[in-house]
Order: structure tokens, then C-alpha cells, then sequence
């Protein structure tokens, strides 16, 4: 898994001295369903900020922030054309909840018509599972999510989400 990680290279063409493909795939899909790597990411995160000289290993403050890769299914002329069908941008997002040190704590892969305060809420509950939470004060998101929106999620994850930019 580290190799996939690392080279980023397809499964199907994983070297044979790690053996057959499938048995590793099935296993990073169970502990991606399991929260096993979520867990891992917390651990590892906690350390680096020990290491980096912050008090706590986990933050007060944490950047949310999307970004979107724009594409299509079938390739071709929409590629980089706003909008799909029905006004839909096609391709995916990308969001990331870093601390001040810049460290990642969850990120998730989304489809670009996902709208901004509804990422927001998934890495809001990420970072709960994974007890990322604890210590959370303030969490910081673009313009894409309203003010009243953020007053929503403020009240419901217990944290100031305040709106940047």
C-alpha cells in the first residue's frame, strides 16, 4: 500500500514481489471502510506536531478549503467547459482540513456539484470520527459557505466556523 502511495502506480500493475494485487487492494478498501487509515492520519498528525513543537497533538484551529478539478466522463470537448448538464460542473472535488502548521487532518474526494457547505459538514463529522475535535475552537472556510450557514454549522458541531475571504 505504502508502493501505491509512494509511485502512484495502478493496482493491476503492483510488482510481483508484493503478490497478487487483489488481496492488497481488498485490504486498503477494508481499513478505508473500517476508519483504519482515518485513524492512522490522527496518530501521525498528533506526532508531527509534537515533533514540530506544538503544545497539544491536536489543534484548536483548523482551514477547510476545497478545490475543484474540473472534468467528464467521456473526455472530449466539455473538459474544461463550466458547467455540465442541467448546470452542473463536472469532475470532482478535492477538500482538506489542515491546522496552522499546514499538517492535513481529513480530506475527502467529492463530485464537483457537491455544494460547498455540504463539504464542509462531511469533514466536519470526519474529524470527528477520527477524534481530530477535542480541542476545536475555530474552524475557518471560504466564501463558498453563507454566513448563515456557518452559524448553523457552529451550532451543530459545537465549534466557531467562521467564514474568510
Amino acid at each position: 500500500m505504502c508502493y501505491i502511495a509512494h509511485t502512484g502506480c495502478q493496482w493491476r500493475f503492483l510488482p510481483a514481489e508484493f503478490g497478487p494485487w487483489t488481496p492488497v487492494w481488498s485490504q486498503f478498501h477494508r481499513w478505508s471502510r473500517n476508519g483504519t487509515w482515518a485513524l492512522v492520519l490522527a496518530e501521525l498528525h498528533a506526532q508531527a506536531r509534537l515533533a514540530l513543537g506544538r503544545m497539544q497533538a491536536k489543534p484548536s484551529m483548523v482551514v477547510i478549503d476545497t478545490h475543484l478539478a474540473r472534468g467528464a466522463s467521456n473526455g472530449g470537448v466539455t473538459f474544461h467547459r463550466r458547467g455540465g448538464p442541467y448546470g452542473y460542473t463536472n469532475g470532482a472535488k478535492r477538500i482538506v482540513a489542515v491546522d496552522v502548521t499546514g499538517l492535513p487532518l481529513v480530506g475527502r474526494v467529492v463530485s464537483a456539484s457537491t455544494p460547498e457547505p455540504e463539504t464542509v459538514e462531511l469533514l466536519l463529522a470526519d474529524l470527528a470520527a477520527s477524534g481530530q475535535n477535542e480541542r476545536l475552537e475555530l474552524v475557518l472556510v471560504d466564501r463558498g459557505t453563507s454566513k448563515g450557514r456557518a452559524r448553523q454549522l457552529s451550532a451543530t458541531h459545537g465549534c466557531e466556523v467562521r467564514r474568510v475571504g
